[in-house]
């Protein structure tokens, strides 16, 4: 017997004749009554059973009884009850502890029974825990419940339960609490360059418990959210959600570093994105000769901040119609062969499908050298060569002026010259 159970015993003689019972514990006779008194005995007039109560047993009371009839002047001894005394289950641990760790790390939950017989782990819905792979006994007794490398999810409360022989089942609470710091994973790239008037996002997952607040930092200065600056979440589970922060129209007050923060009662964690901001270059052409002959000039030219197929056309004008030919990006020089001496010519440069892009170079060809020798016998035609070709091509209008009377009179007068000498 133990905790709340009250010892019962019973004895019935066979004698219808007996009467007087007497109760005996290590043989001395207890007093007795009907009363709610230590030991209460009643009688059935009709059968003359008597039952004794032990109320408020306790170890004290462990050991041998027995009954006693006077039946007819003749003492009839029953036989002998032994009681045994159980003490109830108890814990030297509390009813209830909470525990609080973070997680990976391992825990041990109290459970300390004193006169068990069984003890088992339970979760809140009487469920038995499992043991074996992170979940094991430990302490003393093996009675208290180890958990290795915490989850977030093992946080809940634990029942620790014990049973005997008087007791069928007493228990104690562990309630568990797991924390974990916060982290900050970058989805992407943590370096960015985005050309101005463009758009680019910066996106982190951040986990902790409990659930981080996030916050995002400009080393350049304030964010001011709204349809220029976004800022979006979403939450994934119960412990994690997805930051974007998304900076339109670019300019290049927006370069800088852009700092995620996951923030909770447990600490806090950062990661950092570099933004670059490129200016797109100005469409620039130029043109120009580099060497020019009698009969030829070398043509080059500078062509930067367009794309990379862009082709060059370079047009020129000569008497005998008007040349052009394309190039890409590839070329930065060409050589235009003949050309007439002396001659003014205009280069054309320009970029196709971009009307704005044109530019131009005047090129002079240079003069016909003289004759070194000027014998009796040549000098009559190559003299009058060499002026006319003098004359015609250091005018700025050669063409025109070739054509005038002062210029025929010019020629005729310097061949009558020569023909006098």
């Amino acid at each position: 017997f133990g905790g709340n159970v009250v010892p019962t015993l019973t004895c019935t003689p066979s004698d219808s004749n007996c009467d007087n019972p007497m109760w005996f514990f290590e043989e001395t006779l207890l007093t007795t009554c009907e009363c709610a008194d230590k030991h209460q005995a009643t009688s059935n007039p009709f059968n003359m059973r008597s039952t004794l109560r032990i109320n408020n047993a306790g170890p004290e009371d462990t050991g041998m009884y027995h009954c006693e009839f006077d039946c007819s002047g003749e003492t009839i001894v029953s036989n002998m009850f032994k009681i045994t005394y159980v003490a109830p289950v108890s814990f030297t641990t509390p009813d209830s502890i909470s525990y609080y760790e973070y997680i990976n790390n391992n825990i041990s939950l109290k459970c300390s029974p004193v006169d068990y017989d069984n003890h088992q782990w339970q979760t809140t819905g009487l469920v038995p825990i499992e043991l074996g792979g992170r979940f094991g006994l430990t302490g003393s007794n093996n009675t208290d419940l180890i958990i290795t490398e915490l989850q977030l999810d093992d946080a809940r409360t634990y029942v620790c339960t014990a049973n005997n022989k008087v007791t069928t089942k007493a228990e104690i609470r562990a309630y568990l609490f797991v924390y974990k710091f916060p982290e900050v994973e970058v989805i992407g790239n943590t370096s960015v360059t985005a050309g101005e008037g463009n758009s680019t996002s910066f996106t982190c997952t951040v986990s902790g418990h409990p659930k981080p607040v996030v916050s995002w930092i400009f080393s350049g200065g304030s964010l001011s959210f709204g349809n220029r600056i976004v800022k979006n979440e979403d939450s994934l589970d119960d412990y994690t959600l997805q930051s974007t922060l998304t900076i339109n129209h670019l300019t290049v007050n927006d370069e800088g570093d852009y700092i995620c923060t996951a923030k909770n009662d447990n600490g806090t964690s950062s990661s950092t994105f570099k933004l670059s901001v490129t200016v797109p270059p100005v469409p620039y052409l130029s043109v120009f000769s580099t060497s020019v002959d009698q009969t030829s000039a070398n043509i080059s030219w500078i062509l930067s901040g367009v794309p990379e197929d862009t082709i060059v056309n370079i047009t020129w004008t000569t008497v005998n119609g008007i040349f052009n030919q394309l190039f890409n990006q590839d070329s930065s020089s060409f050589l235009i062969s003949g050309l007439s001496p002396n001659t003014s010519y205009l280069i054309i440069a320009e970029v196709i499908n971009n009307a704005e892009l044109v530019d131009s170079t005047e090129v002079v060809t240079d003069p016909s050298p003289p004759s070194e020798s000027l014998s009796a016998s040549g000098i009559q035609s190559s003299t009058i060569a060499t002026l006319f070709t003098t004359i015609v091509y250091t005018s700025q209008t050669a063409s025109s002026f070739s054509s005038s009377s002062s210029f025929r009179e010019q020629v005729t007068s310097s061949y009558s010259e020569i023909n006098s000498l």
